[in-house]
């Protein structure tokens, strides 16, 4: 209906058959108000009703709705029956409360759907109660026989409560979602015999107060405990009948048991977070499967047949331990992740990664230009072109730059002038004149590994500083090093990790011969690693403290291209080798503390680089470069694959996990920027991938400071 008002009226519109909509003492400032008709009130009994009750009601001894075909109802209020009927009863249902269902007698339930006749598909969404009394017999919600499949959401802010939260009974399915609370003072889920399948996935608390949280005497039972998630029972967490499955991330906990089994032929998936408090009782059935994902696990069981049942290790780097079973078949089901020790054993080429990439771009930033091909021409040679001598830095030792100063008295005006022109064009280059620089630089990056043939998923963050200085001589550059740095690698989809402290250096020299440069660097440092294993989602930690050392030499070979225009084109080959070789040691702080042997990894790197350097120079004249780079890169694990390990009195080998071989490349970019004649910048970013499905991405920036 439509209702035309002028300004500012007060009205009073009223419908005496409870279908009119009431406005008291409204002051209406629009012209134009449209009304639209509201849901019929529900009536005690009807068929077929879309209604909506917004007003408490006490229905007493009678059922306060009852809708003998399909029942669509919004509840915003209070609405109870305190007698032995069910408050709501109707064939089907299409239910929305936000307030309170109730039946405040021991013998009757809150909603029953389907008990009476059949009604089609239900729907029941509940962020407010649903309650009957938690003596007699009374349910929350009732699924009877004639139920159709039934969808039951529980939201964070819901409750249902009875002596049965939800009594299924229909042979077709129920799905229940509950983020609330889901409670029963029997079970918060009874599936009565003849009952369909039912699937839960709970996010919230889901309780049996005085027996089983979940009780499934028949149908097939799939329950997804996500994290956070709690289902507990005085007695046992879940009892199941044949065929259940059962997915956790979060707490099972039972009495007795978190689960027993009355047949076969189940499945259990266990996920990092996963608790089983008082274990699984598999009742001595057969065809159960066990999988295990990530982290590692300690499972109690009891009555388990290690013949006619399956345990799966799904997640990498694991290793199954069941010796701890006695002749019944009650102990221990052990998973060791060794994932955290691995990753130790990684730490080293990571490092060596980053102080090659370092030297050489210290090496490649220092020359600019064209002048990237180095000669042995004096500096005081005027027949030198203009062009290369602008950025011809000075090749002569500290005794040659002191004679040239002694000699200096001695020269004419013209010839001193030019050679301290020539002197400071050099200095331009980071040198000062007696061919020194110190230089400083920090990186840091990230490296991913996914999980890939044996290896687990781990992501690793790095940081460090590196402080050098170097000498320039003729035709060499010799230089070394120090460093410190930090790594933490995290195993994906669990809590584990390691952080390993490292102290490094080394040394480095450039020879220049024509076009070509040939490098050499050598790196060697400690690692100190302390690894976390967490089992059973961090009730027991088993801790650890690792300590070994790396070495890595590397050669390249590089041949400088100016092709114009201020551009060096310089293809260089590389070859490096890292070896890191770490301690034994005994892990302490949880049930099932392992004990690793000495482990060692070995690499053989080959790198095929293509670098194009373009060099500028800025309004006052000093210069500067920046570059991009391509790498095709081949690396082989070489050695041992492997290392001993002991738990619980079960040795075993642990394989390192990583690829023996993977090919891979890269692409970088970078720049040196010259801000005083003393004082440059620099930094460089690069990103690397390889068919093993690890890629990682690394930064670098510094400062050189000639003195």
């Amino acid at each position: 209906m439509n209702i035309y008002f002028r300004k500012y009226f007060d009205v009073l519109v009223s419908a005496s058959s409870g279908t009119g909509v009431i406005l008291t003492a409204l002051t209406l400032s629009a012209t134009t108000l449209t009304l639209d008709k509201a849901a019929a009130a529900c009536a005690a009994n009807g068929a077929n009703q879309t209604c909506t009750n917004d007003t408490a009601n006490n229905a007493g001894g009678n059922v306060a709705i009852t809708d003998s075909g399909f029942l669509t109802l919004t509840n915003s209020a209070t609405l109870t029956s305190s007698s032995g009927n069910t408050t709501i009863n109707a064939a089907g249902a299409n239910i929305t409360n936000t307030s309170t269902i109730a039946n405040t007698n021991g013998g009757g339930d809150a909603i029953d759907i389907g008990v009476n006749g059949a009604g089609g598909a239900s729907v029941v969404l509940n962020s407010g109660v649903i309650s009957a009394l938690s003596t007699g017999s009374g349910s929350g919600i009732l699924t009877g026989a004639n139920a159709g499949s039934v969808s039951v959401t529980n939201q964070a802010s819901g409750t249902i409560t009875g002596v049965f939260g939800i009594n299924h009974q229909s042979a077709n399915q129920i799905s229940i979602t509950n983020l609330g609370q889901l409670t029963g003072a029997t079970n918060a889920l009874f599936m009565n015999s003849g009952g369909g399948a039912a699937t839960v996935n709970n996010s919230g608390t889901i309780r049996g107060t005085n027996a089983e949280a979940i009780n499934n005497t028949s149908g097939q039972l799939t329950v997804t405990n996500n994290t956070g998630g709690l289902i507990s029972g005085a007695t046992l967490g879940i009892s199941a009948a044949t065929g259940a499955i059962i997915s956790n991330y979060g707490t099972i906990s039972g009495g007795t048991s978190a689960v027993f089994l009355n047949a076969g032929n189940s499945t259990f998936n266990i996920y990092n977070g996963s608790v089983f408090t008082n274990g699984i009782d598999y009742n001595n059935t057969a065809g159960n499967t066990t999988n295990f994902y990530t982290g590692s696990y300690t499972l109690a069981v009891k009555n388990y047949s290690l013949g006619n049942n399956t345990i799966n290790l799904r997640g990498t780097g694991k290793q199954l331990i069941t010796s701890g079973l006695n002749g019944a078949g009650t102990g221990n089901i052990v998973v060791v992740d060794n994932g955290s020790n691995t990753a130790a054993v990684f730490i080293a080429p990571v490092v060596a990664n980053y102080a090659s990439s370092v030297i050489s771009d210290v090496l490649s930033q220092n020359v600019l230009g064209v002048s990237d091909v180095l000669s042995s021409t004096s500096v005081s040679d005027d027949a030198r072109p203009a062009g290369a001598q602008a950025f011809f830095p000075d090749r002569k030792s500290a005794a040659t730059a002191k004679s040239r100063a002694a000699f200096a008295n001695v020269m004419t005006a013209s010839a001193a002038a030019s050679a301290n022109d020539a002197i400071m064009k050099g200095a331009a280059q980071g040198f000062d004149r007696h061919g020194n620089f110190v230089w400083s630089r920090s990186f840091g990056g990230a490296f991913f590994q996914d999980p890939f043939g044996g290896q687990n998923g781990q992501r690793t963050y790095a940081g460090g500083t590196m402080l050098g200085y170097e000498r320039l001589d003729n035709d060499w550059r010799v230089g070394g090093f120090f460093g410190l740095g930090r790594m933490r690698t995290n195993q994906a989809l669990s809590l584990d990790h390691v952080t390993t402290d490292t102290v490094f250096g080394g040394g480095y020299g450039r020879y220049t011969f024509g076009a070509f440069n040939l490098d050499s660097t050598f790196t060697a440092g400690t690692l100190d690693a302390t690894t976390r294993r967490y089992i059973n989602n961090g009730a027991e930690i088993a801790s650890g403290r690792v300590r070994g050392y790396f070495l890595s030499p590397e050669l390249a070979l590089g041949y400088n291209m100016p092709i114009g225009d201020g551009l060096t084109f310089t293809p260089t080959g590389r070859l490096r080798y890292t070896g890191s070789f770490l301690d034994g040691y005994t892990e302490t702080g949880s049930s099932q503390n392992a004990t690793y042997g000495k482990s060692q990894s070995q690499v053989l790197e080959e790198r095929a680089e293509f670098r194009i350097t373009k060099a500028f120079t800025d309004q006052r004249g000093l210069p500067g470069n920046v570059f991009v780079q391509v790498a095709a890169i081949a690396a082989q694990r070489v050695g041992p694959s492997g290392f001993m390990a002991n738990v619980a009195g079960t040795s075993f080998n642990v394989g390192n996990g990583f690829a023996r071989s993977k090919v891979g490349g890269s692409v970088g970019v970078g720049f040196n920027y010259k801000v005083t004649q003393q004082f440059d910048i620099f930094g460089s970013f690069d990103a690397t991938a390889f068919t093993d499905k690890s890629y990682s991405l690394a930064a670098r920036a510094g400062l050189k400071v000639a003195f």
